[in-house]
């Protein structure tokens, strides 16, 4: 497909203006307090279009820098199928800076087109994106081109502007040359004050891709489930029976081999509301000595509790097009709330298989899950690279993991990804939404020069455009491992008043990677909030808890034990936050204390 090109760009290029590798970058980004920067992690908008990643046509193609000359023109080399990154980026708590895209050109929209990390041989411009919501003025970022090990060359630039009021910032470094990027393995650098923030590797002809990494070695042999004479499990088998027909004594008798299983009515009384469901499971953890509740069923079976949402006021214009509840969370906290804390903080680990109706996916996950040997894989938005930096910084203390970023991935290229399936430990920072479950995606963001006689001398204002898919469940994604999904309703499972109203593993990615065997699945159930983080700050939010369920793992805890941690942790925070002043972040995490769940066995 044939997609304009931006005219202000083909004019500069008639007009030989080429200086651009050799000049500054500023920057800007809506202004943000280096301590309290936050985002929503982002719910999908109504209509969501894959606008990135289109091949550009014979006539899109633009010239924005001098040739590399004759002593940076790269000489062809093999795929060296990794790049290290930094663990910590510089970047990380001081500085939102997005993914460095590559590209061939913009269209007419300002849209990135080409954008991949494999470029045909005899490509004669790769440019680079360079975005950022907030960086501190006088902050020196520079990208480095190489081939191979070799390094090819370099462009600089200190920031002026640390802010945009009106959206993000970025800067436009264009790789040129004229005879043509010969085959090979490639990498650009992103230095942020001078030490390397990103790497960012490429491939130009054929051959396989290669990814950035951080940490090493890898982890094997089966993840212990907890003891079954620790683990009281619920359901109310008279929903089951409906549901399930004659299938469901064979799912009863698996719940009765992982635990102490037990029917909510199993007295004769109905109890089909949470005030009901809680009070008599309380009543089981209380008269046994249990260490683990499982809960078996969806909302329908055993109800979620509907705990009042305290950012209701401020979400409610984000959900009133899709007919989602603003004024409450969907949480498991309660049933083992027993000591009735102010927050709700749950005393024991909770989980929950959250399918009333599927026998086959009750089945799998009641049964035995090993995950897979070796290291970890994290898809991540292009515009959330800090926030998802700290998490990945945390997964690399377990084994090696790889990183993509959406866009350019698509859903068929992540489906399709051993690297990505194969994961013993998978997480995904995107969007999602309660109604379009069977899908996560990422922002596209649009280019506009801010000096249009000389705009490859100064920043570039950065809009939102559209978004793209990531995940999608027709796609077919799997993981036997640990998953985490940073996704607004990455948890969902409720069924909706907008269509699909009924949530089946057929348009739910939660329930579609249960039925597929995941080992653990941790993710929300409701707008969830992205946070830049410092390793040392207070945590904050969905991050902040992804930072403690990731390192309390790494520490040797199973994923059901971890998840707790985090569940304490973020508890704890509150308090924290609220003596240095910061009650806004403490509402959040109180949102985030009962919008986590653990989907599948303990």
């Amino acid at each position: 497909m044939t997609m304009q090109t931006n005219p202000t760009l083909r004019r500069l290029a008639a007009l030989g203006v080429v200086a651009i590798l050799m000049a500054g970058c500023d920057t800007g980004g809506a202004t943000l307090p280096p301590d309290s920067t936050s985002a929503p992690v982002g719910t999908r908008t109504p209509v969501a279009t894959d606008a990135a990643g289109a091949s550009s046509g014979p006539d899109s193609t633009f010239h924005l820098g001098p040739s590399l000359g004759p002593d940076a023109t790269p000489t062809p080399t093999s795929n060296t199928g990794t790049a290290s990154a930094p663990v910590v980026p510089p970047s990380t708590g001081v500085a939102t800076l997005y993914h460095l895209q590559l590209g061939t050109d913009l269209d007419s929209e300002g849209n990135p087109v080409g954008q991949g990390t494999n470029f045909a041989e005899g490509t004669t411009a790769i440019i680079g994106f360079l975005g950022w919501k907030f960086v501190p003025a006088g902050t020196e970022l520079k990208v480095r081109l190489f081939q191979g090990d070799r390094f090819a060359f370099e462009a600089s630039h200190t920031v002026v502007n640390e802010s945009n009021k009106k959206g993000s910032v970025g800067f436009v470094f264009p790789f040129v040359v004229k005879a043509g990027f010969p085959a090979g393995a490639y990498s650009v650098e992103v230095d942020y004050n001078g030490v390397t923030d990103e790497v960012v590797p490429f491939t130009v002809g054929t051959g396989p891709g290669f990814d950035a990494v951080v940490g090493t070695g890898s982890q094997s042999g089966p993840i212990p489930y907890a003891n079954p004479a620790d683990v009281l499990v619920v359901t109310r088998a008279s929903v089951l029976r409906k549901n399930l027909g004659s299938r469901t004594d064979e799912v009863l008798a698996a719940a009765a081999k992982v635990g102490d299983l037990h029917d909510l009515e199993a007295d004769g009384q109905t109890r089909d509301t949470a005030k009901d469901t809680v009070a008599e499971t309380q009543r089981l953890l209380k008269a046994g000595n249990y260490k683990y509740l499982l809960i078996i069923g969806n909302d329908d079976t055993v109800p979620y509790v509907r705990v009042t949402n305290p950012l209701a006021d401020s979400e409610k214009s984000d959900l009133a097009d899709w007919q989602l509840p603003a004024d409450w969370v969907p949480s498991d906290n309660f049933y083992t709330d027993l000591n009735g804390d102010q927050y709700g903080t749950p005393d024991l680990p909770v989980a929950r298989i959250p399918s009333s109706d599927d026998a086959d996916l009750l089945l799998k996950q009641l049964g035995e899950n090993t995950p897979p040997d070796g290291g970890g894989f994290a898809l991540m938005n292009q515009e959330r690279k800090v926030q998802g930096g700290l998490i990945t910084s945390a997964m690399s203390q377990l084994a090696q993991i790889r990183m993509q970023y959406v866009p350019p991935t698509t859903p068929d290229q992540f489906a399709s990804n051993a690297d990505a399936s194969n994961a013993r430990y998978l997480y995904v920072l995107l969007h999602g939404i309660g109604v379009a479950t069977n899908s996560w995606a990422a922002n596209t963001v649009s280019w506009s020069p801010t000096n249009t006689s000389s705009p490859l001398d100064d920043e570039w204002s950065l809009s939102e455009a559209n978004q793209t898919d990531g995940v999608r469940v027709e796609s077919n994604p799997t993981s036997h491992g640990v998953v985490f999904i940073g996704a607004c309703y990455g948890a969902w499972t409720l069924d909706t008043i907008q269509e699909p109203v009924h949530k089946t593993s057929d348009n739910d990615l939660a329930l579609h990677y249960l039925k597929s065997g995941t080992r653990a699945y941790v993710a929300d159930t409701h707008i969830s909030y992205s946070y830049r983080m410092a390793p040392t700050d207070i945590p904050m939010g969905r991050t902040g808890f992804e930072y403690l369920f990731w390192n309390a793992v790494a520490a040797g805890q199973t994923p059901i034990d971890a998840f707790q941690t985090a569940k304490v942790g973020i508890s704890k925070a509150i308090d924290a936050l609220v003596a240095a002043g910061d009650v806004d972040t403490a509402n959040v995490n109180l949102k985030t204390l009962h919008y986590m769940v653990y989907l599948g066995r303990p």
